[in-house]
């Protein structure tokens, strides 16, 4: 029983300490810097600007062969095997028109995620 006290007297130091360190980094050591009209506002005025220049660009559509894949079979209450199918279209807007060659060398991995996603799904 005397180790066992021992152990427990030493975990719950360490818990103890723990939680105090963390309090003291928290409250102490750790300042964060308040909170301005004028940082908040360069912040607003910088995203504005990322906003901007992502709107700037001319904005490519890629259209997908349509789909046609089969859904995942179920039971029905009789315990026949009930197959269904679904066929989709799909078209990939690209934020940059520039950028659209680069979705074409993954197109097939794109297409071959979204076959395997649906073949998941039930009707």
């Amino acid at each position: 029983m005397g180790k066992l006290g021992l152990l427990l007297g030493l975990v719950n130091t360490i818990v103890i300490a723990a939680v105090l360190g963390l309090f003291v980094y928290t409250k102490v050591i750790y300042k964060h810097p308040p909170i301005t009209e004028s940082q908040e506002r360069a912040k607003l005025a910088r995203t504005e600007h990322k906003s901007e220049i992502v709107h700037s660009q001319k904005k490519g559509i890629v259209q997908l062969d349509a789909i046609t894949t089969n859904l995942d079979p179920y039971l029905d209450a009789d315990g026949k095997q009930k197959l269904h199918y679904i066929s989709v279209s799909l078209a990939v807007e690209i934020r940059d028109e520039k950028e659209i060659s680069k979705f074409e060398l993954i197109k097939p991995i794109v297409l071959d995620q979204v076959l395997q996603q649906l073949g998941k799904k039930k009707i």
